[in-house]
């Protein structure tokens, strides 16, 4: 999945697919729930990973779940669901629900 966009961390879990797209969390730590990491969007048909995902001013973002909506206006569009923390693993998070159009 490092195709496209370099990751180069060490571990890796797929969390959602639809549509085409799948969003996954990686990281240098090995761990059972994946809460310090960095989370991208990677697009299945061509292998590649299209974008990191990261909450602005967030220390960690997380990404577990995403929802095909449909085609609007000639783009595909999705719902990304996770959380992020402004301040470190374990402190203090909050969910997110973001669109993303491709």
């Amino acid at each position: 999945m490092t195709q496209g966009i370099k990751n180069s961390l060490s571990f890796l879990s797929v969390h959602s697919t639809r549509g085409g797209l799948a969003v996954y969390i990686s990281s240098d730590e090995s761990q059972l729930n994946f809460i310090v990491g960095k989370s991208f969007i990677f697009n299945i048909d061509t292998k590649k990973t299209i974008t990191e995902v990261l909450y602005p001013k967030s220390v960690y973002t997380t990404t577990y779940g995403i929802w095909y909506n449909g085609i609007t206006d000639c783009t595909r569009s999705y719902t990304i669901s996770g959380g992020f923390s402004l301040t470190g693993p374990y402190k203090f998070a909050k969910r997110i629900y973001n669109g993303y159009n491709s």
